[in-house]
């Protein structure tokens, strides 16, 4: 593979293709590191794992990565456009693989965008965000077959914890088809998969214009755990057997003795909202679960709620 460790470095990667690594195919601290028109299939551990100050992938397609598919930290400026991500994190072997399994994951980074990316067949997420400082975008891609082998995970998956981005969206994204194992961690007994997951209490962020369909189990099409003042509007989700919005607020463990915040301020409005669920041969419908979080989440309102029809059972 590739190393380098020069922070001043100026590297370029392109058209290149690398096959069965038994590490990481492309490490780099860099000053700047662009990687466009390159393949990369079979690696034991990350397909690209940056901790350079300015990180260009595009165009490029990395697959059947044990671990994450693209690593990134530290980054003043880091833009995943266009690329195609398949079987990342699929280290299943591992009774208590971790969670980094995912196909995208992005820490301690100042300014991010992740667009126009297809990603399918992630053990963990697709894409996750965490400590973002100035500025976070996720706009346009196309996530499907997630959570192959964890729970309490998403397709886009945010951490709230130090997240001080000003600018904070989530848009245009199309996610069909989470899956969820009980067989790994966390949450080991029940299904839990969302589309959208702003946990920690993630807060702040608009959520506009995605389209979720059969998220998986438990959590909700877009789920909300403790945060206040996001802004959700314009969704269209199809959820079966489950709600397609979850608020809750857990107690903050990080601290001790742990803390319960107030959950205010979100704004939920004019989503397409639809929802079948059949238990013991009778219809039950939930568009939204706010039980846990005293029901005091914020505004729903200008929803257009609307009961799929019921599956036909075959004898």
């Amino acid at each position: 593979g590739i190393y380098v460790d020069s922070t001043e470095a100026q590297l370029r990667i392109s058209d290149l293709t690398f096959r069965n690594f038994a590490a990481t195919a492309i490490r780099a601290r860099a000053a700047r590191l662009e990687i466009r028109g390159v393949t990369i299939s079979n690696s034991n551990e990350r397909g690209v794992y940056s901790e350079s100050r300015v990180l260009l992938l595009s165009g490029s397609r990395i697959e059947n990565t044990n671990s994450d598919g693209v690593w990134i930290a530290e980054a003043d400026t880091a833009v995943v456009t266009g690329n195609v991500l398949s079987g990342n994190g699929r280290l299943a072997s591992q009774g208590n693989p971790g969670q980094e399994l995912n196909a995208v994951r992005v820490t301690r980074s100042e300014v991010v965008s992740i667009a126009d990316n297809t990603i399918t067949g992630s053990g963990f997420t697709g894409i996750t965000a965490v400590a973002i400082r100035n500025s976070l975008s996720i706009t346009g891609n196309r996530i499907s077959e997630y959570c192959l082998y964890l729970n309490d995970c998403g397709a886009v998956y945010i951490n709230g914890t130090n997240m001080t981005a000003s600018f904070r969206e989530i848009a245009g994204n199309t996610i069909r088809n989470g899956i969820g194992d009980t067989q790994g961690i966390p949450a080991p007994k029940t299904l839990k998969t969302a589309g959208i997951y702003l946990d920690y209490y993630a807060g702040g962020f608009q959520v506009h214009d995605n389209v979720v369909e059969a998220s998986g189990a438990g959590l909700g099409g877009i789920a909300v755990n403790g945060g206040n003042n996001n802004w959700i509007y314009r969704n269209m989700i199809s959820q079966y057997f489950w709600p397609t919005m979850g608020f809750w607020k857990f107690p903050d463990t990080r601290f001790s003795p742990p803390r319960v915040y107030p959950m205010d301020g979100n704004l939920v409005e004019h989503n397409r909202l639809f929802v079948t669920a059949v238990l013991n041969d009778r219809l039950n419908m939930s568009f939204i679960n706010a039980a846990d979080s005293d029901n005091r989440f914020g505004v729903f309102r200008d929803n257009a709620l609307q009961a799929l029809p019921r599956p036909v059972r075959r004898r």
